[in-house]
């Protein structure tokens, strides 16, 4: 089921403290906002957690799937340090009450950037240098080092999973742990792979 967006005035009652706001995308039950939070700026997270009949097993059992999933995504980023990773943001994870759903809010770091996807896709884009190159590949690198040291695998790394920031210091920064796989919890993969298949290892 698609991320059906509260209205704004939906959000700013359920957030006192977010003074601004704007939608940037969603994908399955997530949405991502461009936010400021006590007065940084910083991407707000909202992730539906669809009500279901307790009757029907398969479904409370997708729910419950989801919940774990943004704890694993939240738990990963408090442990991670390689600037090359996003970082939380201030807002905590909470659960809320928009017009009558329930969701699983919290914040990440705001990006100044682009993604790969919309960069590649842009003809105006000039081709990337070799030490642009390099630098990625780099980010990258050091991003599924750090992963394997907890066990983790990101599953997803994709270009609209990846930020170009313009900042020398971290120029590549890597999002969206939410389909991550743990070798050392629960792997919450229960007969299929959630992957994005164009990306996909054979």
């Amino acid at each position: 089921m698609p991320f059906q967006k509260p209205t704004e005035e939906s959000i700013k009652k359920a957030f006192p403290e977010i003074s601004e706001f704007s939608f940037i995308a969603s994908g399955g039950f997530k949405g991502v906002y461009r936010a400021r939070i006590n007065g940084a700026l910083e991407a707000l997270k909202l992730i539906n957690v669809p009500e279901v009949p307790l009757a029907d097993v398969e479904a409370v059992r997708m729910r419950d799937e989801l919940v774990k999933r943004v704890e694993r995504e939240i738990e990963i980023l408090k442990k991670c340090q390689s600037q090359y990773i996003v970082k939380l943001g201030a807002l905590s994870p909470c659960c809320k009450d928009i017009e009558g759903r329930k969701f699983i809010a919290y914040s990440e770091e705001f990006l100044e950037g682009k993604d790969l996807w919309v960069l590649l896709r842009d003809p105006r884009t000039p081709k990337p240098s070799e030490a642009e190159l390099k630098s990625l590949m780099k980010a990258l690198i050091e991003s599924i080092r750090e992963f394997w040291q907890y066990g983790i695998i990101h599953r997803d790394i994709k270009p609209c999973n990846v930020i170009k920031t313009g900042d020398e210091t971290r120029p590549f920064v890597l999002l969206d742990l939410g389909i991550a796989f743990s070798r050392v919890d629960t792997p919450l993969t229960h007969g299929w792979t959630p992957v994005t298949y164009r990306y996909f290892a054979p």
